[in-house]
């Protein structure tokens, strides 16, 4: 799991937001999101890859976010100024 940092200047910032309000860029790289935590524990139950983890750095994970953080590729901790 590779921790990257990204602010709203930042191009990695572009293409999240790029993908989330993007059907067609989704459909391209062939990746979606999944949000809330039932959806979350129902994609890690059926065993889906998860490509990354998007949170804000200005919130307080719970217990249970903390332990999943290691399933995925990428951790995306957005700053304070991006939310």
């Amino acid at each position: 799991m590779k921790v990257i940092n990204v602010g709203k200047d930042n191009a990695t910032f572009q293409q999240i937001q790029a993908l989330k309000d993007n059907r067609n860029k989704r459909a391209q790289t062939k990746l979606f999101f999944v949000e809330g935590v039932q959806n979350i524990k129902n994609a890690l139950e059926f065993n889906w890859e998860i490509e990354a983890f998007i949170y804000s750095s200005s919130t307080n994970l719970s217990l249970w976010a903390k332990s999943i953080l290691n399933k995925a590729k990428y951790n995306y901790v957005l700053s304070p100024a991006s939310n």
